[in-house]
């Protein structure tokens, strides 16, 4: 008996040890997050912020904020905040005194009231928030342009896994509007993701989803088939490394869209070590030399670098050589398809960029050509 109360006081000690270590563990993250500063968070190399609640609250025509409300965001994620080395993505960082000025050049012409936070405000929102923070200064916010008009009527400040972005402005509640607009919420978490770079020649060959679902990279362009009874049909779009593309020309793209899209899945597309391709319909990201996702809405289906493409539809030569035909006869535009025709030709699809995860408007100027192979010569003609 005395035994066995021994090991009983013994367990207990064991278990409020570790109880306590983790209590001590959690206070320390707690703490060390608190001693990392806002801008610290934000000029680290690349920071995505998803929304996770918002403040609202009501305002009389003076300009007087009151019945402050917190509210989750819905389950909808809209686009995130993504942040660069300090900078917020396609956007320009500007001090509070320009924010000001341009705000007030903007509401010039309004027949609205627009009202300036004060610093009181400010701290009432952050507390609504549950930020566990307050400022003193408006300099202690960071606030950014969109080019030479457009303004960010928002000052960001970052604590631990936490954005919260703050209406500099707001007009005055009413029924038809309701209330305005004094916080928003963001939260970063771990995503999935590349963690290294890769080279085009690393993810070169076949990758399966299933025997009936594969695709084929080959010379930094993804090769999709598709193949009936009667037809067969090859698509193209180049695989894009993002760290060769400029920060000013990524944020100006489609990129944000399809991050947030990436991030209703549990994914994201860091610019440093991101390979993408997108095919209109899909998002294909490459995770590692072996492993690849391919992301549209909800869905997620992974693929594995394999030795053949399965039971999955195999490239015809002949498509193969019109690919080819058409890349040397073409200055400024691609084939981005070609599909065989029952008179034993094909039909090419031609348009100005392969960079289709970048581009949005890509199949604006479509140009199509009927491609025929005599003699293993490739000529094209228009349809």
């Amino acid at each position: 008996m005395a035994a066995a109360v021994v090991v009983l006081v013994m367990a207990l000690g064991v278990w409020g040890f570790t109880s306590l270590s983790r209590q001590t563990q959690r206070a320390t993250e707690q703490r060390q997050a608190r001693t990392v500063t806002s801008k610290q968070i934000l000029n680290a190399k690349q920071t995505f912020w998803d929304s996770q609640a918002n403040v609202t609250a009501q305002s009389s025509s003076k300009g007087v904020l009151s019945h402050y409300k917190y509210a989750k965001s819905e389950s909808v994620v809209a686009t995130p905040w993504i942040f660069h080395k300090g900078q917020l993505g396609g956007y320009t960082r500007i001090g509070y005194t320009e924010l000001k000025a341009r705000l007030r050049q903007l509401s010039s012409g309004s027949t609205t009231k627009t009202h300036f936070a004060t610093i009181k405000q400010l701290n009432r929102a952050l507390a609504q928030a549950k930020a566990g923070l307050t400022i003193k200064k408006y300099s202690e916010l960071l606030y950014y342009r969109n080019g030479t008009v457009s303004v960010q009527s928002t000052g960001f400040i970052a604590r631990g896994n936490h954005l919260y972005a703050l209406s500099m402005t707001y007009g005055s509640s009413s029924d038809e509007l309701g209330d305005v607009d004094v916080a928003q919420i963001y939260t970063r978490k771990e995503y999935q993701a590349p963690r290294r770079h890769l080279s085009q020649a690393q993810i070169a060959g076949y990758w399966s989803a299933s025997n009936y679902d594969a695709v084929q990279v080959q010379d930094g362009q993804l090769f999709s088939v598709n193949s009936t009874s009667s037809m067969t049909s090859a698509s193209r779009f180049n695989v894009q490394d993002l760290a060769e593309i400029s920060t000013q020309k990524l944020y100006a793209s489609n990129y944000a869209t399809r991050v947030a899209e990436a991030m209703t899945v549990g994914y994201t597309i860091p610019q440093a070590t991101s390979l993408v391709a997108n095919d209109i319909e899909y998002t294909y990201l490459f995770l590692s030399a072996n492993k690849m996702v391919r992301i549209k809405g909800n869905a997620v289906t992974t693929f594995t670098k394999s030795q053949t493409s399965g039971t999955a539809a195999k490239m015809p030569p002949a498509i193969k050589a019109v690919f080819a035909a058409a890349d040397k006869q073409k200055q400024g535009e691609y084939a981005d398809s070609v599909s065989s025709l029952s008179d034993g030709t094909y039909e090419v699809v031609f348009v100005h960029t392969l960079d289709t995860f970048t581009e949005t408007n890509y199949m604006d100027q479509r140009d199509y050509q009927q491609a025929t192979i005599h003699d293993g010569q490739v000529t094209f003609k228009e349809m």
